[in-house]
């Protein structure tokens, strides 16, 4: 429910935001977080913005490009 969302929109930008300041992030931790965030709320901009944020910083466009296709076959 929307309570669950919110939890997960909290943990999401918690993420982010060791993203952006932490020389020990690793992208893997928001891409699992995200795949799994937008598993469960697929209409979601922030996770959305969040895996493309992150997909962006590792040069690989093909997770973001299938991910995307899979949503709007849907």
């Amino acid at each position: 429910g929307y309570e669950s969302e919110m939890v997960w929109v909290e943990y999401a930008t918690l993420l982010y935001r060791h993203a952006t300041t932490s020389t020990s992030y690793k992208p893997g931790l928001l891409r699992q977080a995200m795949e799994q965030a937008l598993a469960l709320f697929p209409n979601n901009t922030i996770f959305l913005g969040f895996y493309i944020w992150n997909e962006s910083k590792t040069k690989i466009f093909n997770r973001v490009q299938h991910m995307l296709n899979d949503a709007v076959k849907k």
